[in-house]
């Protein structure tokens, strides 16, 4: 029997090669493929899910920044208050700012002892509050 032609060596090695290569790129691209994909989905959402998202996202940030507001209002509500009852005398300009103050307070549901404080310069400025 005669040995095979050197040509069909050679096309029989560089199958063999083309095999390898193609098994790598497969065992090496499906899982990239897989991670790339995924990372896709991540950053690229359904219109519909993005958006409940963002939505939950402004509607933290709008309920922080009512507390921040609330505190912020309380504080100072409680310092003028304190301040007018030391005194023991509040000008009808500085009520009506208070009383501004204090409504705002109310009406993000503050309901503290600032509402007990600010009764009390009430009562003050009702019983002739130095101009």
């Amino acid at each position: 029997m005669m040995p095979p032609p050197e040509y069909l060596l050679n096309l029989k090695e560089w199958a063999a090669a083309i095999t390898t290569i193609a098994a790598v790129f497969v065992l090496v691209c499906t899982p990239v493929g897989s991670w790339l994909r995924g990372l896709f989905k991540k950053h690229v959402q359904d219109p519909e899910n993005l958006q409940d998202k963002q939505i939950a996202e402004m509607r933290a940030q709008l309920a922080a920044l009512e507390r921040a507001s609330m505190a912020t209002l309380r504080d100072r509500v409680v310092f003028l208050c304190e301040k007018y009852l030391e005194a023991g005398e509040i000008a009808p300009r500085q009520f009506e700012v208070l009383t501004g103050l204090y409504e705002s307070y109310r009406e993000l549901g503050g309901n503290s002892f600032a509402h007990d404080l600010y009764e009390s310069v009430r009562i003050l400025f009702q019983n002739g509050g130095k101009d």
